[in-house]
């Protein structure tokens, strides 16, 4: 009976010719259409762990004014614009239905942490020149120049300067206040250049000092609101019966004793996500020695913490060590390399206490490089430790020293890659129009787009070769097969089972399917990579600014998207569509030989 069905196709060369070339092309395109599918999958899971997509916000200012500042050198105002903002937009305006992150936003703080133990500097580093002094005039005047001062007191200085006297000068008021000789004032004073300096002649004024921002508070709310205060805020201040009847020597001397601190405090970060911090994203900081925080970290708050180089070299500070950390006050203003130094009292005038202090575990050791192209306040403080936020314990809503706007250098968030569109969608429909997010993806949108364009057209593919293979089995199983039936009559009545006569009439059919599946899927699995290649080809990226991998160093390694076909999708393909060529020609099959013999023989049909 095979036989017979073989010698059948020869008898009909063009038709089976014609039949093979129609399946082969069928198996080339659904062979093309998985395996292209499959690529598409395999390198959308390739860059979903490769990539990560971050969004930063910053409220925008309401108002741009210009404001300006005294020279008393120039003997004019130095103009600069100042942004001034409107009511705060607090972090929960990021809570959006619909919108899933895959780190919530957070507007990191960070907090001040007094360790006299450790060596802030190297040697040969300096700070500027600062000092607290109680102080009188020579003589009467104005100091809208340099004027000479007997220093009484030392309260406070960076260094022994073995002050004396000084010259100070009121630099940046245009009409300072009369000064007396019998009077003593105490200010807090930094040593700036001499009055009239000039290139290659610096002695030829003295250095003059002038006023460096007497004592403040910046305290806030937890919804990051001033509160008010009753601190003279003066630069200069009598010292005299009501100077102490006010109390104001006690608010100096809080301010006197946080001066001193504040050059032997650290920053400390506190992070959900230590890719949120632009340095870590970008990979201008990475973990040298020792490792990344793990999930747990964040999700149980354990007590680990990064350390920079340069403070752990000077320190001596190793992977395993630990750190006891006292955390005072907090700044959601600024990011450590801008903020720190800048010191705040309590609204009463008091320095703050603790709020919460804990021994952490050294889990790594980061370095730092130049940030980039990246504006200032991206960058990391040289001394800044970097904690997970859930391991503070206690509420730091009493110990708010500095209070601002949404920043894009220290709010940020992480969602999915790919769901920018959708997350924007939600966004636009709060309807918050001084905010701006601004998301960095390090090109995954561009990769997803080409990978989106090869699924479409792998879709067209295996709906093509549906639809062909569909059409090509019905048309060639009506002429191989229903027109067949005196065929199937005479062998029939020939004695021939029905079995027999279902062979007979498959067996060519299944023989020219099975061959070209074969071809065609052969074909279609060479094709796919050249194909594939030749639209994807390969780019490079540095994986070291990769999700799960901030501790490498960065060497650049090649990310490629994949081009190979794959085997068991290739025979996968091939399989069903043999199996839909069995399906359809055993229905043909089984409408012929449901018919007698006698029936069939009365009827049309075709040898």
């Amino acid at each position: 009976m095979i036989k017979n069905s073989i010698r059948q196709l020869f008898r009909t060369k063009v038709k089976t010719v014609l039949f093979l070339l129609l399946i082969c092309l069928c198996a080339l395109l659904l062979c093309m259409g998985c395996n292209l599918e499959y690529l598409c999958k395999q390198n959308i899971k390739r860059f979903e762990e490769a990539f990560m997509t971050m969004g930063t916000v910053e409220q925008t200012p309401v108002s741009v004014t210009r404001q300006g500042q005294w020279d008393a050198e120039k003997q004019d105002y130095r103009y600069f614009n100042s942004a001034e903002y409107g009511e705060t937009v607090p972090l929960s305006a990021l809570d959006m239905e619909g919108v899933s992150y895959i780190s919530k936003p957070e507007q990191r703080a960070f907090y001040n942490v007094y360790l006299p133990e450790y060596k802030i500097l190297d040697d040969k580093s300096g700070w500027h020149h600062e000092a607290i002094v109680i102080a009188s005039p020579v003589e009467d005047c104005v100091p809208d120049h340099p004027v000479k001062m007997e220093v009484k007191e030392v309260l406070f200085e960076v260094y022994d300067l073995n002050m004396g006297e000084f010259y100070f000068c009121d630099h940046y008021h245009e009409n300072p206040e009369m000064m007396y000789a019998d009077k003593t004032y105490i200010m807090n004073v930094y040593n700036g250049i001499p009055h009239g300096w000039e290139m290659g002649n610096p002695d030829n004024n003295p250095y003059e000092w002038y006023p460096a921002g007497g004592p403040s508070s910046s305290q806030a709310n937890a919804d990051g609101t001033l509160m008010e205060n009753s601190l003279p805020e003066l630069d200069v201040e009598i010292v005299d019966a009501a100077f102490y009847e006010n109390g104001h020597d006690r608010i100096w001397e809080a301010w006197v004793r946080e001066k001193e601190m504040i050059y032997h405090t650290i920053p400390v970060t506190a992070t959900a996500d230590l890719n949120l911090i632009m340095a870590f994203y970008t990979g201008d900081a990475y973990v040298g020695d020792g490792n990344t925080f793990l999930a747990e970290d964040y999700e149980n708050g354990n007590k680990v913490c990064l350390v920079p180089f340069a403070f752990a070299r000077r320190n001596g500070i190793k992977v395993g060590d630990t750190l006891h950390l006292g955390f005072s006050y907090a700044n959601y203003a600024q990011p450590a390399a801008i903020g720190w130094g800048r010191c705040s009292l309590t609204a009463d005038g008091q320095q703050f206490e603790n709020f919460f202090e804990a021994d952490y575990t050294v889990a790594g050791i980061y370095n730092s490089l130049p940030s980039g192209n990246l504006d200032t306040g991206y960058e990391l403080h040289e001394n800044e430790i970097i904690i997970p936020a859930g391991s503070i314990e206690n509420s730091d809503e009493n110990n708010i020293g500095f209070a601002g706007p949404m920043k894009p250098y220290n709010t940020s968030f992480r969602i999915p890659n790919g769901t920018i569109d959708e997350f924007m969608t939600a966004w636009e429909a709060k309807g918050i129009d001084d905010v701006e997010i601004h998301f960095y993806d390090k090109g995954y949108s561009r990769l997803e787009a080409g990978i989106k364009q090869m699924e479409r057209m792998a879709l067209i593919l295996v709906g093509a070769g549906i639809v062909m293979a569909v059409l090509v089995m019905v048309f060639f199983c009506h002429l191989m097969i229903t027109r067949q039936k005196k065929r199937t009559a005479v062998e029939r009545s020939l004695g021939a089972s029905k079995g027999q006569s279902g062979v007979s009439l498959m067996s060519g059919i299944l023989l020219i399917a099975v061959v070209g599946c074969i071809i065609g899927c052969i074909a279609g699995w060479y094709l796919t990579g050249k194909i594939a290649g030749g639209m994807e080809g390969k780019e490079t990226f540095d994986t070291a600014y990769s999700a799960g991998i901030v501790y490498e160093e960065p060497d650049e390694e090649e990310v490629s998207r994949g081009s190979d076909s794959n085997m068991a999708v290739t025979i996968l393909s091939g399989t069903a569509l043999f199996a839909f060529a069995v399906l359809v020609s055993g229905i043909f099959t089984w409408g012929n030989l449901k018919e007698e013999p006698l029936q069939l023989l009365s009827g049309r049909g075709e040898e």
